[in-house]
């Protein structure tokens, strides 16, 4: 999980002629809920060569939230773990 510096703490955390690291680390919190934004962008960032702003934006939306959670199936026949998954996989 990310943590933030929040905005008014942010030249007293900064400073670090005056203020130890015991302290800087705890002006450090979790971001609200909403605080970051999580989107799709273009493979195009992969490269050093696209330096632009462009690669950052986002393409179209993806039918999957950012935030999600796996789980696996709850039938008796499809109860196996994740290892047992992906070494089947592998068989392939």
């Amino acid at each position: 999980m990310p943590v933030i510096l929040p905005l008014e703490a942010f030249d007293f955390g900064l400073d670090c002629a005056n203020v130890d690291a015991v302290t800087a680390a705890a002006l450090l919190t979790a971001p609200r809920e909403d605080f970051f934004e999580a989107y799709e962008i273009s493979t195009a960032v992969d490269r050093v060569t696209n330096d632009r702003p462009a690669v950052l934006e986002p393409i179209a939306q993806s039918p999957t939230p950012a935030r999600f959670t796996l789980t696996m199936p709850a039938t008796a026949e499809g109860q196996m773990s994740a290892c047992q998954t992906c070494e089947e996989d592998q068989e392939r």
